[in-house]
C-alpha cells in the first residue's frame, strides 16, 4: 500500500482466524488486521470468511503435560484482560465483528446487510462515483457473505434474489460495470479450475492446493450469467493471478491479460471480455482499489 495511491481496500475474508484465538472477544484482533489501512487514511470495505467467525478449537496438547497457557480474555476492544472465569471462548459472531467495525472506525464502508439475509452479514452493495460527477456512478461493489464458521459455506438463494433485485433496481440498463466480492468460491470455479500446474505470471497458492468450493449451488451463478454488466467476480483461497496491466486479480481460473482486458471463464458463463481500467489492482486477502475514475 506504500507503492500505490490506495483509494479503497477489500478484505476478502478470513481476516482472523478465530478458530485459533483464546479469547472472548475476537473483535481486538480483528482491529488489529484491519491497522494498517486505517493508519493510511484509506477507506475500505471488508467480506466475512469461513474462518472469522469460528467456535474456538482447544488445541489436544493443551490437555497433556504442557496444561492450559495463561490467556489474555479481552471482555471488550477497550479492556486488555479480565478475570479467569471470563474465558469462556463463545466465540465472537459475525454480527458482533461488523457492529465493532462499523461503530469504531469512520473509514470502513462495510455494511450490515438487511436481516432477511441472515445469518449471512456482509451482504451490501457499494456506489463508486466519478471523481468529476458524483450523481455519475461508474461501478458497482457487491459483497456475499458465503458462509463458513458458525453455519454452512453456501451463497443462499434468498442472496441470489437479492443480488438479482438489488442490481435491477439501481442499475437498470446494465450500463455501469459490476464487479462482485465473496470469500469461498463457487462449484463452477472448481469444475473449470486448471488441471496442471500453471506457470508465471501466476502467484501465490494456486499451484498449492485445490479450489475448495462451497458446499452447494443455489443460484448466484445463474444471477450474474443473466447480468451483462457483471464485469469480474473475486474471492480468497484459489490462487492469485499477475496483471500487469492492472496489478493482481484472485482467480481460480487462468486468467490473460493483454492492453488492460482479460478473458476468464467461470463454470456456466462464457467466455467473455473482462475490462480492468489500469487503475483497478486486485490483490490476495487484500484487494487494493487504486480508483483514479474520471
Amino acid at each position: 500500500m506504500n507503492e500505490f495511491v490506495v483509494d479503497l481496500v477489500v478484505y476478502l475474508g478470513d481476516v482472523i482466524t478465530a478458530n485459533n484465538i483464546a479469547t472472548t472477544n475476537a473483535s481486538v484482533y480483528w482491529e488489529m488486521a484491519i491497522s494498517p489501512t486505517r493508519e493510511r487514511n484509506i477507506p475500505w470495505a471488508s467480506v466475512f470468511g469461513n474462518h472469522d467467525d469460528a467456535p474456538f478449537e482447544w488445541p489436544l496438547d493443551w490437555f497433556s503435560q504442557s496444561n492450559v497457557p495463561p490467556l489474555n480474555c479481552p471482555s471488550t476492544i477497550s479492556t486488555s484482560s479480565v478475570g479467569e472465569d471470563d474465558c469462556s471462548f463463545k466465540g465472537t459472531t459475525r454480527l458482533e465483528l461488523m457492529s465493532n467495525e462499523i461503530d469504531s472506525n469512520k473509514l470502513s464502508f462495510s455494511r450490515k446487510g438487511p436481516r432477511n439475509l441472515w445469518p449471512g452479514v456482509s451482504n451490501y452493495v457499494l456506489n463508486i462515483s466519478s471523481s468529476n460527477n458524483s450523481q455519475r456512478p461508474v461501478a458497482y461493489l457487491y459483497f456475499l457473505d458465503s458462509g463458513g464458521g458458525s453455519y454452512p459455506e453456501v451463497i443462499s438463494n434468498a442472496q441470489a434474489k437479492w443480488f438479482s433485485r438489488t442490481s435491477r433496481e439501481i442499475n437498470p440498463d446494465a450500463r455501469v460495470p459490476e464487479i462482485v466480492f465473496w470469500h469461498i468460491p463457487s462449484r463452477a470455479y472448481q469444475t473449470v479450475a486448471a488441471s496442471g500446474k500453471i506457470g508465471k505470471p501466476c502467484v501465490g497458492s494456486i499451484n498449492e492446493e485445490n479450489v475448495a468450493p462451497q458446499e452447494a449451488e443455489f443460484g448466484i451463478m445463474k444471477a450474474l450469467e443473466e447480468r451483462p454488466s457483471v464485469q469480474g467476480t473475486t474471492m480468497d483461497s484459489i490462487g492469485v493471478a499477475l496483471a500487469t496491466t492492472f496489478g493482481f486479480v484472485l482467480r481460480g481460473t487462468p486468467v490473460t491479460v493483454a492492453m488492460e482486458i482479460g478473458l476468464e471463464e467461470l463454470g456456466s458463463l462464457k467466455l467473455k471480455k473482462i475490462h480492468f481500467h489500469s487503475n483497478l489492482g486486485l490483490l490476495w486477502k487484500m484487494v487494493l482499489l487504486i480508483v483514479m475514475l474520471s
